[in-house]
């Protein structure tokens, strides 16, 4: 069985920017809509847009500020929608070679939003730590969202990682991984139909060797549902309960097979509970092995096994699920 599935994720992102298109100042503008349909018609499709400008103000070449403006829409909580004005700001600090600090701050429909990380590396280690709070969706990172999600870009874009791991497609699936995403899904921290705002925090640390690299992480987020849907199956996280908090533990490793392959396994240990009184109590055991390799100059492969086993509060909720994935991606 599985908690979430009947719906489709529709998906736009546009990004252009220029952090340093004069000495002092720069530019930057996205913009983003997501769409999510349900096969369930019980259950209302919703939308979210969202648009940013962004001034980056270079005080120096290891501190930088920005400004940041822009607007935002979502029908999640009632057909009718709401909307309002982003504004905040952020910074980023490197005060070394090896680390590096960010904070941005907005202000939201929802209220404040936060994205801060802490992130240093030795020349065969790395620390990491971040706080982020922002909506979120099991089928937007299911749905390919994963380079919208500030912590994979964090790891995905290291220069030390990058180094390790150069092959791009090879590198996602390790980051994937270490974070404790599905090859080709999203968190596994909630598994929902459900939109929901999440305050998550984490903390990880890995070792990189020559062929080998080893990582540990700890995760926990707490998330409120904020959408309307109904059909909830009995396997979903918010169907007992409209709050869930989520502990997760997750050891990743990957093994350089030669420069275009590489072997990736995963254990995640999550734990959901819900608001005191609803009965949710789900513990889930995740682990995958996969084989990654590139099969030409802008091709890449992946096979993948992967087993996931959920125990909850009651035989309704429980399921067991054993998958091979295999995924082919063109870079142009």
């Amino acid at each position: 069985g599985s908690a979430s599935n009947g719906q489709r994720l529709d998906q736009w992102t546009a990004q252009a920017s220029s952090p340093t298109a004069t000495r002092v100042f720069g530019w930057g503008l996205d913009f983003s809509r997501s769409s999510t349909k349900y096969d369930d018609s019980l259950s209302r499709d919703v939308t979210r847009e969202t648009g940013r400008a962004t001034l980056f103000i270079n005080v120096t070449p290891q501190f930088r500020l920005r400004a940041i403006g822009g607007h935002e829409s979502n029908d999640y909580a009632n057909s009718s929608g709401e909307s309002g004005t982003i504004y905040g700001g952020g910074v980023d600090w490197n005060p070394t070679e090896r680390t590096a600090i960010s904070g941005t701050v907005e202000e939201r429909v929802f209220g404040t939003g936060y994205n801060l990380s802490f992130k240093h590396r030795a020349a065969r280690s790395t620390w990491d730590l971040s706080y982020v709070k922002d909506f979120s969706s099991s089928a937007q990172t299911l749905g390919g969202g994963i380079y919208q999600d500030p912590q994979f870009l964090t790891f995905f874009n290291d220069p030390n990682l990058v180094s390790a791991i150069p092959d791009s497609a090879q590198r996602e699936a390790f980051v994937r991984l270490l974070l404790g995403y599905p090859a080709t899904g999203g968190t596994g921290a909630i598994v929902s139909n459900a939109q929901q705002l999440s305050k998550t925090f984490r903390a990880g640390f890995s070792v990189l060797g020559v062929r080998n690299t080893l990582s540990f992480s700890l995760q926990q987020s707490d998330s409120s549902r904020v959408s309307d849907v109904t059909g909830l199956s009995a396997q979903d996280d918010f169907a007992l309960s409209d709050t869930v908090k989520t502990t997760s533990a997750t050891v990743s490793f990957s093994h350089k097979l030669s420069g275009t392959s590489s072997l990736n396994t995963a254990v995640t240990r999550s734990r959901s509970e819900g608001a005191s009184g609803t009965g949710l109590d789900t513990k889930r055991l995740f682990a995958t092995v996969g084989l990654s390799t590139k099969i030409g100059p802008r091709t890449s492969a992946g096979l993948t096994y992967r087993y996931q086993r959920s125990d909850g509060g009651d035989s309704a909720s429980d399921f067991t699920e054993n998958a091979i994935m295999a995924n082919l991606g063109m870079t142009f």
